[in-house]
């Protein structure tokens, strides 16, 4: 019986979740300002980028492939995830 109330409770927390809010990817632009390789036992690999249109600075974990193929000072476009209220 708890079992039952618990996954009908889920399931309207997630049903209103999902009509009160939108989730959509938006594109945006950012520049990448610098780029770190953080190492401990195996290498990471970080770039910082700027929101061109909000000026937000960010710290992002990228794959070696990205990591190689992005250049400092360069420009790029991208799409993130946004949650808005409807």
């Amino acid at each position: 019986m708890k079992t039952k109330a618990i996954i009908i409770t889920a399931i309207l927390l997630i049903g209103a979740f999902l009509f009160f809010f939108k989730i959509e990817q938006q594109p945006y632009k950012y520049t990448v300002v610098d780029k770190i390789v953080g190492t401990r036992y195996t290498p990471a690999y970080y770039i910082i980028i700027k929101d061109e249109i909000t000026g937000e600075i960010d710290e992002k974990q990228v794959d070696v492939e990205d990591y190689a193929t992005l250049k400092k000072g360069k420009t790029y476009i991208s799409e993130k995830l946004v949650i808005k209220l409807r």
